[in-house]
């Protein structure tokens, strides 16, 4: 389960996960062009879980790639900033 909200985005972005065993969490926000723009990690625990990160009102509007490192299984997909 992955999803990213709001889609599109202003100045905070969030990705809920479901995680089947405890595991440190890496969510990283690309630009267009492959930069990375933002990052963030922390530990969860098993099951419904949520990651945001803030402070993402100076970028550029435009589209945006998310990536979710759960420990090696990488999950991704694109959101919009206004």
């Amino acid at each position: 389960l992955l999803s990213c909200r709001p889609s599109p985005f202003t100045s905070s972005l969030n990705v809920d996960f479901f995680l089947s065993e405890d595991a440190k969490i890496t969510i990283s926000l690309y630009d267009s062009q492959g930069k990375l723009v933002a990052d963030k990690s922390a530990d969860f625990l098993q099951g419904e879980n949520t990651l945001g990160l803030d402070n993402l009102g100076e970028l550029p509007a435009g589209l945006y790639w998310y990536r979710l490192d759960a420990e090696g299984q990488i999950l991704s997909g694109k959101t919009i900033k206004y």
